[in-house]
């Protein structure tokens, strides 16, 4: 129902009523929508802000769907349990209180997100449900709540499937945001508990995570709708970065109110550096792709008495890892698109030069 905060936000009821129908909406309003992928602690979350403040367009911030959906033993098409347990998953998702921030985007009451699981699940019929088919109607129906006629999500691991998402949303654009992987490992180690869980750091396996990200992109330049976003570009010149977005996403810019202030996990707390050992090894693993993002190198020297430190990483690293493995499945599902992506063919000789 529309609820006095609607009215507030300028909500129109019959926007809201047609987001709510029992049918399919897709096959007549369909967008190809923008993607953002990168890697955890890049600055993922400042962009999906920047873009949110482009008239015309919804962002949902970390919505890892495929993840789930593989997760849940999906392949191409969906069961009808998978197809529920999916839909219920993006009413999780949805819900007010397991959001962490809107940007400024309309907060649906809880009674809501039931009425639109409700929607959707009525909306299709039947087995073999299109695995991509869910997320579409979901997000569809965000955007109209939200006033907008295109929507996006943020899912940094996807660029492990960005052939797979362009095959699913002809048209789809893709916003690459990168950031000097030092200062990356550096937010990940000392990242709050709020925010994130430092026992999944450790130098070697994110140096090889930055380089292959940059080289998953690469090789897809030609394929598809790629705009490469550097971090520390973005926080020194929000609007002219949000210009370019909308440029890019074919959407006007109004020179809309965005962020002044970098979103942080660590608000006002001084930041804590890795050490020079955890520096010498992202130079040596991902140096010449640190080189050509425009990264200078050298800061890096290993160090004997950073050895302590290194082994407690590690030991904290293997333990959360090997329990996440083996208590969820869709985490298993991660590590083994991240393995098999690093070791396999042209990928494993790169990975070990």
């Amino acid at each position: 129902m529309l609820t006095e905060r609607d009215e507030e936000q300028g909500v129109r009821p019959g926007l809201v009523e047609r987001a709510f129908a029992p049918e399919r909406l897709a096959p007549e309003l369909r967008r190809p929508p923008a993607i953002v992928v990168g890697l955890p602690r890049s600055g993922t979350k400042f962009l999906t802000h920047v873009m949110n403040n482009i008239r015309g367009l919804y962002v949902f911030d970390d919505l890892y769907y495929f993840r789930e959906a593989r997760g849940a033993g999906a392949g191409e098409t969906l069961t009808r349990p998978q197809f529920e347990h999916v839909v219920g998953w993006l009413a999780a998702r949805t819900m007010p209180e397991r959001r962490e921030l809107h940007f400024d985007r309309h907060v649906l009451a809880p009674a809501d997100v039931e009425r639109l699981q409700q929607a959707v699940l009525d909306a299709f019929d039947g087995d073999a449900i299109p695995v991509e088919a869910p997320l579409e109607e979901w997000m569809l129906r965000l955007a109209m709540l939200n006033e907008c006629d295109h929507w996006g999500y943020k899912a940094p691991q996807d660029f492990l499937i960005m052939d797979e998402l362009a095959d699913y949303y002809p048209g789809a654009k893709f916003l690459f945001i990168y950031r000097d992987p030092r200062s990356m490992m550096a937010s990940y180690k000392f990242v709050p508990e709020r925010y994130g869980d430092a026992r999944q750091y450790h130098p070697v396996p994110y140096a090889l995570y930055w380089k292959m990200a940059h080289r998953e992109v690469g090789i897809r330049e030609d394929r598809h709708p790629i705009l490469h976003v550097k971090f520390e570009d973005l926080i020194r010149e929000p609007r002219e970065t949000g210009r370019g977005i909308a440029a890019f996403l074919d959407l006007p810019w109004t020179d809309p109110r965005v962020p002044e202030k970098v979103n942080t996990s660590f608000d006002e707390k001084k930041r804590s550096e890795i050490t020079p050992t955890e520096r010498w090894i992202a130079e040596r693993i991902a140096g010449d792709a640190m080189r050509r993002a425009g990264y200078t190198l050298g800061e890096g020297r290993l160090r004997l008495q950073d050895l302590p430190d290194l082994l407690a990483t590690s030991v904290r690293f293997v333990l959360r890892q090997g329990w996440k493995a083996l208590t969820s499945p869709r985490n298993r599902e991660s590590a083994k698109a991240f393995v098999g992506r690093l070791f396999s063919g042209d990928a494993a000789k790169e990975a070990a030069s």
